[in-house]
């Protein structure tokens, strides 16, 4: 019998298709979710469809887990390039992944699938192979493992090794004031350790996020989705987006990717780092805004947060660690990840009980500014006119953010 081969690769129009079927939605109604789902998808962010129509009156809750439930319902046997397809596990900007067999070996597997409209683009099925050259090229124990890559029926696909566990975006949102301090760097020196294997092979990674790392159940993490992942050599550098074009995740990308710079440094994915360990250790994203363009301003522009006016109970070392790895300037970041790890792994070895000085020096980050709001020592009019400054700094860095990305 031969492999049934359907389109795999679209799950929130799969979710659509349902919620017509059972008569919630019209067509006109889904393509009017599907163009605003385009649309912040273009702008940074990510939104399910079935918000997307809750938010429009379409559907209702209840309604919502109705589809969701049908939606996972296991049909006939689908199988594409000797892999059985065996339950979806999640879905984003480029694909959907699934959970699935690979019967030559009998071992289960995570299949990524490339939406159908999206593989129609040259250049996207490029970049999305690329990934997988980046996979093959990394053999660590904290990075998700490769196994093939291929086409079939015109679907794209790329199966990689299946973690049972969770990602740290669904950890935080069962924990949504933060991690255990002692957690959050554990799982953080476990990346950096990553980070290092792919930056001595000359990768980066320029996705570094929550969602983007997977935990096991024994605790072990691990890093996935090297979709952007970009050669540091200028003979392997494909240039996969438009000229100028910023990639990456808005809340957490460095300043010189806000700013469109073409040289990215092993220091652009320890940036990522530092603000993936702020929301760990915090619960809240370091910068957030209305739309893509203020956040990425904001990454270029305002002082380095530091997340004990969050969560004043974390411990100074945490702290220090996470803000010198936010610093602006590339340099004043730690110099390699190696170092990053064997840092957190010195810490990690305190006693709990104490909160000693770290030994990573804070000069050179924004003072923390100790007046009452409003309150500016150069009297009123002078503190009214700095403000004015300030505002209109981030005005004019927002303009050119949205000018260069045709926002």
């Amino acid at each position: 019998m031969s492999d049934q081969v359907i389109d795999l690769s679209d799950g929130q129009e799969m979710f659509g298709r349902v919620a017509i079927k059972l008569g919630y939605i019209d067509a006109s109604q889904l393509e009017e979710a599907l163009a605003i789902q385009r649309e912040t998808m273009q702008a940074g962010f990510r939104k399910k469809l079935g918000s997307i129509l809750v938010n429009l009156g379409y559907l209702n809750e209840v309604q919502c887990q109705v589809v969701l439930a049908r939606q996972h319902v296991k049909p006939v046997a689908v199988r594409i390039g000797g892999f059985e397809i065996l339950n979806k596990l999640g879905s984003g900007g480029m694909g959907t992944v699934y959970k699935a067999r690979q019967m030559s070996l009998d071992r289960i597997v995570a299949l990524k699938v490339l939406r159908s409209e999206l593989a129609r683009d040259a250049d996207i099925r490029e970049r999305f192979l690329s990934e997988a050259r980046a996979v093959a090229r990394l053999n660590h124990p904290h990075i998700v493992a490769g196994i093939a890559v291929g086409c079939e029926g015109g679907q794209y696909f790329f199966a990689m090794e299946y973690v049972e566990g969770e990602s740290l975006a669904d950890r935080l949102d069962a924990h949504p004031d933060g991690l255990n301090e002692r957690e959050a760097l554990e799982y953080t020196r476990q990346i950096a350790l990553a980070l290092q294997h792919a930056h001595n092979r000359r990768l980066l990674h320029r996705d570094i996020k929550p969602e983007n790392i997977l935990v096991t159940r024994d605790g072990q993490a691990k890093l996935t989705d090297l979709g952007l992942a970009r050669a540091l050599n200028r003979r392997e550098d494909m240039r996969i987006t438009r000229h100028g074009a910023t990639v990456g995740t808005p809340y957490y990308l460095s300043p010189e990717q806000a700013q469109g710079t073409e040289k990215l440094t092993r220091a652009t994915d320890l940036y990522a780092l530092g603000a993936t360990l702020y929301h760990l250790l915090t619960g809240e994203v370091p910068y957030d805004g209305r739309t893509s363009a203020v956040v990425m301003a904001r990454h270029i522009s305002d002082p380095v947060p530091d997340p004990r006016h969050k969560r004043p109970g974390l411990s100074e070392a945490a702290s220090a660690i996470c803000m010198r790895l936010m610093r602006k300037s590339p340099r004043e970041r730690f110099p390699s990840a190696i170092s990053l790890a064997e840092e957190l792994e010195a810490l990690l070895r305190r006693p709990t009980r104490s909160a000693p000085r770290t030994p990573c020096s804070t000069r050179g980050l924004a003072p923390v500014d100790r007046r009452r709001p409003g309150h500016d020592a150069t009297g009123d009019a002078g503190g009214t006119r700095a403000r004015r400054e300030r505002q209109g700094s981030l005005e004019q860095i927002v303009g050119s953010i949205v000018k260069r990305l045709g926002l």
